[in-house]
């Protein structure tokens, strides 16, 4: 049995368990994590090799590698009392199928952060067209999963489905809670994308407001590679950013959505924050010069996932009174994520 599926198996994951399964909703950024969506690397890392760049990796990865790396971290969740579900598992109860679950993954390098294609945002999801095109086909999988598997019947989307769904990415949108959500729009998610999520999360009433951040492009290709939140007070920052990023404040009225400045990232959040700026020295060469220790996963208030790598930055959140879970990810970060990539939250509490 392959390592996902007995860990699935451990779980309680299947069709014969999906009846009595809790449905989805995120509430937050940092309350107590539930469950989550995630893709363990395989086979299919071994196509990065040829051309890493239009992979979208920093480097070639070994499959064996990320996959041990991959293992640990979840195992690393489990340890927080989370459920970690496969996305190859809820392929194969779909299609009824385990091997073709399998060739629809296969040649989807990226597919292990699954972050990106979709984000859960109160009890609805959001779907839009991912920027690259060797990511595209992603967003198909987990709406297949979405419409067809049994344990998301019902389940509210929350953007159009159809031929021309929003340029978006969940690796550009935080749910800060109090019915607030963050939506950043940069190399990824354009505004016109941004702007569309925005009106649809106000219209269906799952945000009461939503804050659009321009993340510039030179700072990080999603917004949680610049700003990520690790307690209901703490922000992390990457350094020297902070005054760069500007954007709207987008309000329901009565029968409208008023549109206001936001000169400084912190008014997106609903309460006073505090900052905790973040930074790695590392050289223009290194695969992982992308990587300032931002992209961390929190599991409850004040708790998160890290890369072991990002020494600095980790010294930094534990000195600010944050406890981090350090794991190995020197494969993992080759495809530029980092630990909240890694996963797609399906159960979040406040």
């Amino acid at each position: 049995m392959p390592p996902h599926a007995a860990t699935a198996a451990a779980n309680g994951i299947g069709r014969s368990s999906v009846g009595a399964a809790p449905r989805p909703r995120v509430w937050s950024e940092v309350g107590p994590l539930r469950t989550v969506l995630v893709h363990r690397p395989c086979g299919e890392l071994r196509m990065v090799a040829a051309d890493p760049r239009r992979a979208l990796f920093s480097a070639a990865v070994g499959d064996a590698e990320a996959g041990a790396e991959h293992d640990a971290f979840t195992a690393a969740l489990r340890a927080q009392g989370v459920e970690v579900l496969y996305l190859r598992d809820l392929l194969a109860d779909v299609t009824r199928d385990r091997r073709r679950a399998g060739l629809l993954t296969h040649w989807l390098p990226n597919l292990m952060y699954p972050r990106d294609p979709s984000v859960w945002i109160g009890d609805g999801v959001a779907l839009g067209a991912l920027a690259m095109p060797v990511r595209r086909r992603e967003s198909d999988l987990f709406a297949r999963v979405y419409r067809d598997h049994p344990r998301f019947a019902g389940v509210s989307r929350l953007t159009p489905a159809g031929a021309s769904p929003p340029t978006m990415e969940g690796g550009d949108v935080l749910v800060a809670g109090a019915g607030r959500v963050i939506v950043g729009a940069g190399a990824r998610t354009t505004s016109e994308g941004a702007g569309r999520v925005a009106r649809a999360l106000i219209e269906a009433r799952a945000a009461a407001e939503v804050a659009i951040l321009d993340v510039p492009h030179r700072a990080g290709f999603h917004l949680d590679l610049v700003m990520t939140m690790v307690d209901r007070d703490k922000v992390a920052i990457r350094r020297g950013l902070r005054r760069q990023l500007r954007g709207q404040l987008w309000r329901a009225r009565r029968s409208s959505i008023r549109v206001d400045p936001l000169p400084d990232p912190l008014l997106a959040f609903p309460e006073p924050v505090e900052v905790i700026e973040l930074e790695e020295p590392r050289s223009t060469g290194d695969p992982l010069a992308w990587d300032h220790g931002v992209n961390v996963l929190a599991v409850s208030p004040g708790r998160v996932i890290s890369y072991a790598h990002n020494e600095r930055s980790n010294e930094r959140l534990s000195a600010a009174g944050i406890e981090v879970i350090a794991i190995r990810g020197s494969a993992l970060a080759r495809g530029r994520g980092g630990p909240r990539c890694l996963t797609c939250p399906l159960i979040r509490d406040p």
